[in-house]
């Protein structure tokens, strides 16, 4: 799941901590710094107990998720 810093982001958290309760393997990453998020999202971001990450520029990969979320569906042999 990759989230940004705003409601949708917000949202991105409440189903990867919804999918995590159910047993699945959940991937979370932010486009911005924690410290950058506000309202629902900081709310929702503090209730998620698993890892965050941050894209990393440098690896090639570019999401355009606007400021919401985006789902990518990883394979099972890795990203």
């Amino acid at each position: 799941m990759l989230c940004g810093p705003g409601s949708n982001g917000g949202d991105g958290f409440v189903v990867s901590r919804h999918l995590a309760v159910v047993g699945r393997d959940v991937r979370l990453a932010l486009l911005w710094h924690r410290d950058h998020l506000k309202g629902e999202a900081a709310h929702h971001a503090a209730l998620w107990s698993g890892a965050v990450a941050l894209p990393d520029a440098r690896g090639g990969r570019r999401y355009n998720a606007g400021r919401g979320c985006a789902v990518r569906r990883w394979s099972e042999t890795g990203p």
